[in-house]
């Protein structure tokens, strides 16, 4: 099977393992940290697009390590969560899928937004509610089309990202490091776009992140 295909089939795959996935996101939002599962498939038959999900691992806050698959089988992708609600790949995400040469990542999150109701008797009170959205993202990766360049603008970045943490663990200011470390992940998604690294793994909302409302919560009157 050739590689376009199988990230095809992954792709299919993936968007009908939606509450899977959600299962990992509540996990994250209790826990407030990092959860992750691989995406597996038997390596003595590579072409009959067979594929199933590790159990799920733990990490850190801002960190987690996917679980390996068998030795006798092949890990094609990854599923991690963000609990701070960021929907992107970080430098560090890209670099692992480059190590492990994933055809697939995909990155799923919630993200909390305000939102406000009025109470119909008095449009003078206002109640305010706290909605949560889970957010799913996927992208296939094409390692033919990795260059130097791109690698080079990741680590780069992934240095700034280090710094970042050194200094928010020091209580010092990393301002100048956080608008340096988004203009090299800009340069970064747009180079990997352009080159075709980079495919989304489209589904019908919202030009490939997948979203919906999960909870709302009354919080203030």
């Amino acid at each position: 099977m050739s590689s376009v295909l199988e990230q095809e089939l992954l792709c299919d795959w993936i968007w009908g393992r939606i509450c899977g996935i959600e299962e990992l996101i509540l996990d994250t939002q209790y826990s407030g940290k990092e959860h992750a599962r691989t995406i597996c498939s038997p390596v003595e038959d590579p072409d009959a697009g067979t594929f199933y999900l590790t159990p799920p691992c733990v990490g850190e806050k801002c960190h987690v390590t996917p679980p390996r698959c068998p030795t006798e089988e092949r890990a094609v992708g990854t599923i991690h969560t963000h609990p701070q609600g960021h929907v992107e790949f970080s430098s560090g995400d890209y670099l692992s899928s480059i190590k492990n040469r994933e055809k697939i990542q995909c990155l799923a999150t919630s993200r909390k937004h305000i939102a406000t109701s009025w109470n119909a008797s008095s449009s003078r009170v206002p109640t305010i509610f706290d909605i949560y959205k889970n957010m799913i993202k996927c992208e296939k990766l094409n390692m033919d089309m990795l260059d130097k360049n791109l690698v080079s603008l990741l680590a780069e970045a992934n240095e700034l990202a280090k710094d970042i943490a050194d200094k928010a663990l020091e209580g010092k200011p990393y301002d100048a490091e956080t608008k340096y470390y988004r203009e090299k992940m800009g340069e970064f998604r747009k180079g990997a776009k352009d080159s075709g690294f980079v495919i989304g793994c489209a589904v019908p909302e919202f030009m490939g992140v997948w979203e919906r409302p999960t909870i709302r919560k009354e919080v203030k009157e």
